[in-house]
């Protein structure tokens, strides 16, 4: 059972019950689905953003490696 968002009160729902317990909005098939989707864009931008953060922390790692070997000789 995958908890969908909730447009109006932005509070976390099951994608099964037709209306959103919190505030009421109803629910049909076609609006869990388009909320089902926009959390899937999310949660891919979240992870090629933490991808991009890990490459380039690892670049200054390997930069910080580099000088301190080429400074030792």
């Amino acid at each position: 059972m995958p908890l969908i968002i909730c447009p109006d009160c932005h509070k976390e729902i099951s994608d099964k019950a037709p209306t959103c317990p919190h505030c009421g909005h109803p629910f049909t098939p076609q609006t869990i689905q388009g909320t089902a989707k926009t959390e899937g864009i999310f949660m891919q931008s979240l992870n090629c953003g933490c991808y991009f953060i890990l490459a380039f922390v690892g670049f200054l790692i390997l930069l910080g490696i580099l000088s301190v070997t080429s400074h030792s000789k």
